[in-house]
């Protein structure tokens, strides 16, 4: 029985020698955590902040850019946009081969060319009531129907509503601050080629003085 309280008391002195560096274990794994904290506070607020100037920037350089509207025409998306002509290749192709004479498709191609050079097949949009805010005003350009239109004319189109650069579509100066709301393209199998239903909207946006 003595050597039984003198194995317990042994145990109990070690367990109490050993509180001390339990204590201070739990205290550093407790500070630790708390820098952990801090740290991921610090590093989320700091890109939160760069994130929030980056925009701020952006908005200015776009808005500097945009603010001289009487270098930009108001007949834009008229002029530049809806006058392009859809499927210019698949209309010279087919042109080409109906004037050769008898083809198997020849009726198919000729009611396929008709609903091209109709005028159907042309870009065409509406504008919405405009949307007035402090700094700028807004208007929404609705298409009135869907078109088909080969990559060539996307690219183009892509490149006058951006104002950029793709492939030999070069960016225009005139250009106002055209936004894409929405971009929809469906691809379809044409007589000739491959085609697209594409429909587009678009927000032009004005910069008040």
């Amino acid at each position: 029985m003595k050597n039984i309280a003198q194995d317990r008391l042994i145990i109990y002195l070690l367990l109490f020698g050993l509180l001390p560096l339990i204590l201070v274990y739990g205290d550093y794994i407790s500070k630790k955590e708390l820098q952990l904290t801090l740290r991921y506070e610090l590093d989320t607020g700091c890109t939160t902040t760069i994130s929030r100037n980056k925009k701020e920037l952006h908005n200015r350089l776009v808005k500097s850019v945009f603010k001289k509207s009487s270098e930009k025409d108001p007949l834009y998306v008229h002029k530049q946009i809806e006058s392009i002509d859809l499927l210019s290749e698949e209309i010279a192709d087919i042109q080409k081969i109906v004037g050769c004479g008898f083809h198997p498709e020849e009726d198919g191609l000729r009611k396929r060319l008709t609903s091209l050079t109709n005028g159907e097949n042309t870009l065409s949009f509406t504008e919405n009531p405009e949307k007035r805010y402090a700094t700028f005003h807004e208007t929404l350009l609705t298409m009135n129907h869907p078109v088909e239109a080969d990559l060539a004319d996307i690219r183009k189109i892509l490149s006058r509503v951006e104002g950029i650069t793709i492939a030999d579509e070069k960016a225009i100066d005139s250009r106002p601050h055209l936004i894409i709301n929405d971009f929809r393209i469906e691809k379809k199998k044409g007589p000739l080629n491959e085609v697209y239903s594409l429909k587009l909207s678009l927000i032009k946006r004005e910069y008040v003085k």
